[in-house]
C-alpha cells in the first residue's frame, strides 16, 4: 500500500494522531465510551430497565418468565433447574434462553431484588459494551492499535447488521462479543503472543462463558479451539501435546454442563435446512438495508441466517479483492485448519438444502450420525456469524494495520454508508425499545389470588397449530404472580402427548386455573372429560380467544373479575351421544 507523505505540519500531526498505537487503558476506555453513546442513542432507560412492549411478547417474554419462575423457587441440583414451570417436572431456564449466567449471578441477590426485577433489558445494553471491548481486542489481536483502526473496528462491530438484527427478538443471541474473544484467543496464540497453554486456559473459559449464555456460542467457540490445536500440531508442536489440552477442555466443559443441567434433556428437533443461510445473505437485507431492496429467503424461514455485510463493508471486500487477492491467498495457507473451520461453518450455514435467492440450487442427504449435530444446532445459519466477523476484522486489518492513504479513504468513506445502510435496523431497535408496556397481567391480580397453579391444554410442543399466544400470556400470568404452570413456552419440549391429555381427564381442582384455545371447543368430542364436565357445569369463561375453566367459584365471579369474560356455550352434548 501507498505511504503517507504528509505535505504540512497540520497533516503531519493529524497523521500522527491517527497512526499512533493507543495503551490498552485508552483502547478499551474509548471503545466503552463508543458503546454508551451508541447504547444511549438506541435504547431508552426505561427498556434498560426491562420494562415496555417488547418484554410483554415473543421470545422476549419466554426470557423475562423463565427468569421469574427462576428466582422464586429455590436451589436445585442441577442448578439451572426450577420446579415451577412445567411443574411439576420442571425445567432447565437454560431452554427459556433466560441467560442462565445472568440468572446465576442475579439469583444470588434474590432476596435484595426489587419485586419483578429482569435483567433482560440490561443485558442489551451488556452486548454492546462487550461486542465494542471485543472489537478493540481482537483488532489489537491482529496487529493494528492505532486509532483508526479502533475507532473503525468497534464501529462496525456495534452497527454490524446480523447483530443489530438479532437484538430485535433473541437477547442471549446478542452476546457476539464471545465470537470476537474467540477470534483473538486464536491469534494471540497463533502468533506466539500468547503461550498455547494459556490461550487453551482462555478457550476454556469463554467456551463455558459461551455456554451459560447460549450454546450456540459454545458451538462457535469451541470449533475455534479445535482450529487452534491443530494449527498448533501442523506448525511444530505436534498433535502429542494438543491431546492433554483437548481432554482438559473436555473436562471442564463436561463437569460444568453436568452441575447446571444441560444433560439428560432430548435436545433434538427438526427445522435443519429450513432455518438455513440463503446464498445470497450476506449481500442482501431485504428491505432491512438502507439503500437497496434484495430478497434472500428462499425456504420461508431463512431470516435466521440474516447475514448482511452492509454496504460499507461490502466496499472493502470488493476494494480488497481487487488489489490484495494475492496477500488474502496466503493467509488462508498460513492458518489451514481455521480456514478449513470456516469453510465447514460456510457448508453448515447453507444446509443441505442450499438456496440462491428464491431458487433452489441444490438437495442432498446427509448421514445419519449427523443427526444429533443437526437437530440440536438446527438453526444453521447462525453458523456464518463467525465468517462474517472474521471477514470484517481481516479487512480493517489489511486496510488499516500501517499508515496508508488508500486504506484511510476506503474506510473513511465505508464507515457514514455502513451507518447510513443500517439505519433501518437501528430504527427497528429503537422503535422495539420506545413501544410502552401495556402492563396486561395488572388486571388479573384478583383471579390470580384464587389461583394456585394454572394448567393449559394441550402441553406446549402437542398443540395442532403454531399459535402461541395463550402459552406467552399465561406463562407471564403465571410468573408475574409466582404461580405454577403445568407447560411452558420453552424450547425443545419433551412432552408425552397422550399422557399430558390424561392428566385433563380428572376432575378439576379448587385454586387451579385451567386453560384451553377456544379453538378446542370446534371438536367437542376430543375434549378431555375434565374440561366437558367443568363446561357442563358452567364453571368456564370466555376471554379472548381462551377458556378459562375454575371449580367451585362464586356464581358472579368472573363477572366482578373486571377482565370482560363472556359466557362459553355447551357445545359438548354431542359427546355423549
Amino acid at each position: 500500500m501507498q505511504r503517507l507523505n504528509p505535505a504540512t505540519p497540520a497533516f503531519n500531526r493529524l497523521s500522527a494522531l491517527l497512526w499512533k498505537d493507543l495503551s490498552p487503558a485508552l483502547t478499551y476506555g474509548l471503545a466503552t465510551l463508543i458503546a454508551v453513546v451508541f447504547v444511549w442513542h438506541i435504547y431508552p432507560l426505561s427498556s434498560l430497565a426491562g420494562h415496555g412492549k417488547f418484554f410483554e411478547e415473543g421470545d422476549a417474554s419466554q426470557h423475562v418468565a423463565g427468569w421469574l419462575f427462576y428466582v422464586r423457587d429455590s436451589w436445585h441440583f442441577p442448578l439451572l433447574h426450577t420446579e415451577r414451570l412445567n411443574h411439576p417436572d420442571g425445567v432447565s431456564v437454560a431452554f427459556t434462553d433466560s441467560i442462565p449466567l445472568a440468572a446465576l449471578f442475579f439469583k444470588l441477590f434474590a432476596r435484595w431484588l426489587p419485586p419483578g426485577f429482569h435483567y433482560i433489558g440490561l443485558w442489551q445494553a451488556f452486548a454492546f459494551l462487550t461486542q465494542a471491548i471485543a472489537a478493540a481486542f481482537l483488532i489489537r489481536a491482529l496487529g493494528a492499535r492505532n486509532l483508526m483502526a479502533v475507532v473503525s473496528a468497534v464501529l462496525f462491530a456495534i452497527t454490524w447488521p446480523p447483530l443489530l438484527f438479532r437484538g430485535a427478538a433473541h437477547i442471549a443471541l446478542m452476546t457476539h462479543g464471545i465470537i470476537l474473544f474467540s477470534l483473538a484467543f486464536y491469534f494471540l496464540g497463533r502468533q506466539g503472543r500468547w503461550s498455547a497453554n494459556r490461550t487453551t486456559i482462555a478457550f476454556i473459559l469463554i467456551n463455558v462463558i459461551g455456554l451459560v449464555v447460549h450454546p450456540y456460542f459454545l458451538a462457535f467457540c469451541y470449533a475455534l479451539f479445535i482450529a487452534f490445536l491443530a494449527d498448533q500440531a501442523m506448525a511444530g508442536e505436534g498433535w502429542k501435546k494438543q491431546v492433554p489440552r483437548l481432554l482438559a477442555s473436555v473436562a471442564v466443559i463436561c463437569a460444568i454442563g453436568f452441575v447446571l443441567g444441560y444433560f439428560g434433556k432430548r435436545t433434538q428437533t427438526s427445522g435443519f435446512g429450513v432455518f438455513s443461510m440463503n446464498a445470497f445473505a450476506p449481500f442482501c437485507a431485504s428491505d432491512l438495508g438502507g439503500f437497496y431492496w434484495c430478497p434472500f429467503d428462499g425456504s420461508g424461514s431463512q431470516g435466521e441466517g440474516f447475514n448482511y455485510f452492509g454496504v460499507g463493508a461490502l466496499l472493502m471486500l470488493f476494494f480488497l479483492i481487487a488489489t490484495q487477492w494475492d496477500a488474502i491467498k496466503g493467509q488462508f495457507k498460513r492458518y489451514p485448519a481455521l480456514t478449513t473451520t470456516l469453510a465447514l461453518f460456510v457448508f453448515y450455514a447453507l444446509s443441505n438444502r442450499v438456496y440462491v435467492g428464491p431458487f433452489k440450487l441444490l438437495s442432498y442427504a446427509l448421514p445419519s450420525f449427523l443427526d444429533g449435530l443437526t437437530g440440536t444446532f438446527r438453526v444453521s445459519g447462525r453458523f456464518f456469524w463467525v465468517v462474517g466477523y472474521m471477514i470484517l476484522f481481516g479487512m480493517l486489518t489489511a486496510l488499516l494495520r500501517k499508515p496508508s492513504w488508500r486504506g484511510l479513504a476506503i474506510v473513511a468513506i465505508a464507515l457514514p454508508l455502513q451507518w447510513i445502510d443500517g439505519q433501518p435496523l437501528q430504527n427497528r431497535l429503537a422503535n422495539n425499545a420506545a413501544r410502552p408496556g401495556s402492563n396486561d397481567v395488572a388486571p388479573w391480580a384478583s383471579v390470580a389470588s384464587n389461583v394456585e397453579k394454572i394448567h393449559i391444554y394441550p402441553a406446549f410442543g402437542c398443540q395442532t397449530t403454531n399459535d402461541t399466544e395463550i402459552y406467552w400470556f399465561f406463562q407471564r400470568v403465571a410468573a408475574h404472580y409466582g404461580k405454577l404452570l403445568d407447560t411452558g413456552y420453552i424450547a425443545r419440549p419433551n412432552v408425552d402427548c397422550a399422557k399430558n391429555k390424561q392428566e385433563f381427564e380428572a376432575a378439576f381442582q379448587d385454586r387451579h386455573l385451567y386453560v384451553m384455545s377456544v379453538d378446542s371447543l370446534q371438536n367437542p368430542a376430543a375434549l378431555p372429560t375434565g374440561f366437558t364436565t367443568a363446561l357442563q357445569a358452567g364453571n368456564c369463561v370466555k376471554w379472548n380467544n381462551a377458556v378459562l375453566c375454575q371449580p367451585h367459584l362464586p356464581q358472579d365471579y368472573w363477572k366482578t373479575s373486571g377482565l370482560g369474560m363472556e359466557e362459553v356455550p355447551d357445545m359438548t352434548a354431542s359427546k355423549e351421544k
